[in-house]
């Protein structure tokens, strides 16, 4: 990483590669960039709405479809987010907290009907046993991202984290749409 850093620094030092006679050099640059940015790597295995997330073998085999936000109109602060999350591995998995960017909270809910009334409450632990699916829904069990700190806009992404208890952590990208 060190070298790379001083090869940059003398490029741009000394601007060898701007003198028309050198402008063939140019090349260079984007050549090593693509080197450097195509062997870097994720401890974390940052992953995407369908994709699989096994990249290690500490990382828990999961895929994620349909990760989406419901947009709401700018003076609200609340969002609400759903995927469904598929566990492939052997051993359960719990989740024990999750952050999105851009929200100061982030809560697991659910709906339930309550002497003929639907109200929303907290869960406390979200659990998704070995070999089944965990469904986030409209009506149903949710995400709530709270505290938001800046507008947003359908077709805007919001950074997911998902950390589990055991101590592994997963990133997906949550669409909005309404």
């Amino acid at each position: 990483m060190m070298q790379f850093k001083n090869v940059l620094n003398y490029f741009f030092s000394t601007h060898w590669f701007l003198k028309p006679r050198h402008s063939a050099r140019l090349l260079v640059i984007p050549l090593i960039l693509a080197f450097f940015f195509s062997s870097c790597s994720s401890d974390l295995g940052e992953v995407a709405s369908g994709a699989s997330a096994d990249t290690n073998a500490e990382t828990p085999q999961i895929d994620f479809t349909n990760v989406w936000v419901r947009s709401t109109v700018p003076s609200a602060r609340v969002n609400a987010g759903y995927f469904t999350m598929r566990n492939n591995s052997s051993r359960e998995l719990k989740v024990a907290r999750l952050e999105a960017g851009g929200f100061g909270l982030v809560e697991a809910h659910e709906m339930v009907e309550e002497d003929g009334m639907m109200s929303m409450r907290r869960i406390d632990e979200l659990v998704i046993p070995a070999q089944s699916s965990l469904e986030l829904k409209p009506g149903g069990k949710h995400l709530m991202l709270m505290k938001r700190e800046n507008t947003i806009s359908e077709g805007d992404e919001i950074p997911l984290t998902i950390y589990f208890e055991s101590g592994e952590a997963l990133e997906l990208l949550a669409i909005v749409k309404k």
